[in-house]
This record gives C-alpha cells, structure tokens and sequence, in this order.
C-alpha cells in the first residue's frame, strides 16, 4: 500500500459546494481523525471568481479554523470534474503482471474520451466473483488543466499533496468502513450532493460507482424556472421547505411549500430512476445479490425526502456502524456526513483499500505513449493495406475451391 507509513497528514474532501479538512493521524493502525473544520463556498450568484479561486479561498479559511500546521494532504475531488468508467478485462494471474497491465493501457485509450495527453487518470482493479465474467476495472479521469488548478490552490496555501482522488473512490472506501459489511445483501449508498449524485454498491468485493448529473442545486434550478424567480430567492426557498422533514400530510402545508416539495419529489425520481437502471445493469453482468440496506447522506436533505429516492423504504437506513472501528472521532465530526475524509483515511492507513491516486507515476507516459502509437499507426498503413488485400484474395480462393469441390 503506499503512503502506509505516513503517521499524519491532512485529508481534504473537496466539493462542489464546499470544503472540508481534518487532521488524520495514524498509530499501529488506530486512525485518529482531529482538528476538524469545513468552508461552504460561495454561491456563483454572490461572486465572479472561479471555482478553483473559491476554493482557494475556502482552503485558507478552514486551515485557519482548524488550527492545523500540517503540510501533507490527501485531497479527494468534486466528482463534477472527474469521468468514472468500469470496464471488464479478462482474468490474469500473478505472472501475468506485464499483460495486464498492456490490457490496462489499451482499455484506457480505447475508452477514456479526451486525448491521452491531456488527461490524468488512474486505475483500479478488483476480481469477479466469477472467473466466467473476468475482472473490472474502473478508470478515472480528470482534464490535466482542471487538474493543475486545484493543485495551484492547494500549493497557494501552503499545501503539499501527496495523495489525489475522485470523491466517488473516498465515498467508496469510507462507506466500506463506516457500515456493518456482514449486513445481508448488498449495500449501497447515495450521497446527494449540490451538483451530483454519487451512488455507490457494494457486494462483497464487488462494487459499482455512478455520478448522476443531479443534485440539490437542481431543486434550486426548477423552483427558479417555475416561479421566475433570481437564485437568491430560489435558494431560500428551497432552505426553507425542502431541507426540512416533510409533512406527511399535504393538507398541512400551504401552497408554496407543497409546490417546492414537489419540485425536489421529481428531481428525487429522477435520480431513481437512474439508480435503478444502474444497479440492474450491474447486478446482472456480476451476479450480484438484491440490495439489503441503503445510507443516503447528503447537505441537508431529510430522511423523509430521501425515501423518494428508494425503492423500497423499508430498508432505508438498515445499515448500521460496524461493531468495532479502529477509528478514534473528534466529538463535531458527523460520521454520515464525511464518509469522504474517513475514505481518504483509509486509502492512506489501510492496505486493503480500493485506490485510485492520480499523483502515482503511470506505467507509461501519456503523451510519449499516445505519440508512439500514432506514429507506429503511420509506419504500419502500407502493411496494414497489404494484409486486407491477402486476406481478402485469400477469402476469394477459398470460396473457389468450395465450388470446384
């Protein structure tokens, strides 16, 4: 596992609303998460700036709050600027490190869909519960120049990073950590977040990552479309009658307030409706068991919404914390609400975990192995022309001898 003997270090979930920071310290593997702090970030309707200077900004406020001196981080990203892909490669055994990772490489270029050179990717591979289906792997992927931005904003505080991921791999690994793994059937997550959804199931080894393009801020959206409204106004609104446990009777409420909810009802039913497709796809190419239990977390949506979300509600929640956890919590640290920093920490200070670090060197360069293939493509053309022409008179004289037979 690398990075397994750093003792401490800083782990930052930045999102797409926010960032949070935490103190993440390691003894005989007792992880002790300390110094806790987070920095909304500023709506685009109050501030010109970008979003790499937003979060710049909410970096240097939550360093402060948080009172930490530690340079080295590990950073997990806002899953808006990152492309997950699963894929599935053949089976290889341990001798067959060299052809794997050829495999490897070819997938990527064959499905990562920007040039290679102006990407940066990493990968991750777990084994089939069944050799017939062969392994997954799962690829992600983040624009070079998106990148070196975030990177430039953690370098201005002060910051040294030795560790970057997607927030769908964070929300992976802490999820596995923070729910009972013996719970029947498989379990999945949903973490509704301001621009995207994440969706995260799990079965055994098995595991499916999904982003849906939906999020809180969509509710924001429609109740503006609807009623005309700026995003100020808009924004209030959805504060004050979305994130709240609803009514369970209508009649309750007054107009507005049911108009809003059912704004946020059909943006939840979108996001089943994806869950649903999602999950049936990948249950039936890894043989995997129904769903048992669901966590949905999120910034301020109620349990009462997010049942909307489930297709069966009677399972929501019926995952619980594991009996034992090598985990030591600071007392302000909502467990269900930072899956991501309790992910990073275990990426860093368990060897079991599910990694993916866009700061590990590639087994080959990018750029010097997209340029080798276009130029080998040239090389090859004239013989690559001859070879259609002998297969294809090769063809002919077999059909040939079949009539003269």
């Amino acid at each position: 596992m690398q990075n397994k003997n750093r003792e401490k270090f800083l782990a930052i979930d930045i999102g797409s609303s926010g960032v949070r920071l935490a103190e993440v310290r390691v003894e005989d593997g007792f992880v002790g998460i300390i110094k806790y702090a987070s920095q909304d970030l500023q709506h685009s309707w109050e501030t010109s700036a970008s979003y790499e200077l937003l979060v710049e900004r909410a970096l240097s406020e939550a360093i402060q709050k948080s009172g930490t001196t530690i340079k080295e981080c590990a950073v997990s990203l806002c899953s808006r600027n990152i492309f997950d892909r699963m894929v599935r490669i053949p089976t290889f055994g341990h001798d067959d490190v060299d052809r794997k990772e050829q495999i490897i490489e070819f997938e990527a270029r064959q499905n990562i869909p920007f040039p290679m050179e102006e990407v940066v990717y990493g990968y991750h591979c777990s084994n089939s519960k069944d050799e017939e289906y062969g392994d997954t792997c799962t690829f992600s992927v983040i624009k070079k120049d998106e990148y070196d931005k975030i990177v430039n904003a953690l370098e201005n505080n002060g910051l040294s990073p030795f560790f970057i991921t997607g927030n769908s791999f964070a929300l992976l690994n802490g999820f596995n950590a923070c729910t009972n793994r013996n719970a029947e059937g498989a379990r999945t997550l949903i973490d509704v977040g301001e621009t995207n959804t994440n969706v995260t199931f799990m079965d055994g080894e098995n595991y499916m990552i999904r982003t849906v393009p939906l999020g809180s801020a969509s509710i924001t959206k429609q109740i503006s479309k609807e009623f005309g409204l700026p995003a100020p106004e808009s924004e209030d609104l959805k504060l004050r009658y979305v994130h709240k446990e609803w009514a369970e009777d209508d009649s309750q409420c007054g107009e507005l307030e049911v108009a809003c909810q059912k704004i946020a009802r059909n943006v939840f039913l979108r996001i089943k409706g994806e869950l649903n497709r999602s999950i049936a796809v990948f249950r039936a190419h890894n043989n995997c068991n129904a769903i048992g239990g669901i966590f949905v977390t999120g910034r301020g949506i109620p349990e009462s919404a997010a049942k909307i979300a489930v297709t069966n509600p009677d399972i929501l929640g019926k995952i619980g914390l594991p009996d034992t956890m090598n985990y030591a919590m600071n007392q302000h640290i909502d467990v269900k609400q930072n899956l991501s920093i309790i992910g990073l920490a275990e990426m860093i200070a368990n060897k079991d975990a599910k990694v993916i670090n866009f700061c590990s060197p590639k087994p080959k360069s990018s750029i010097i192995w997209a340029g080798a293939m276009k130029l080998a493509g040239f090389i090859t053309i004239p013989l690559r022309i001859r070879c259609k022409f002998y297969l294809k008179e090769k063809k002919n004289a077999r059909k040939e001898s079949f009539k003269s037979m």
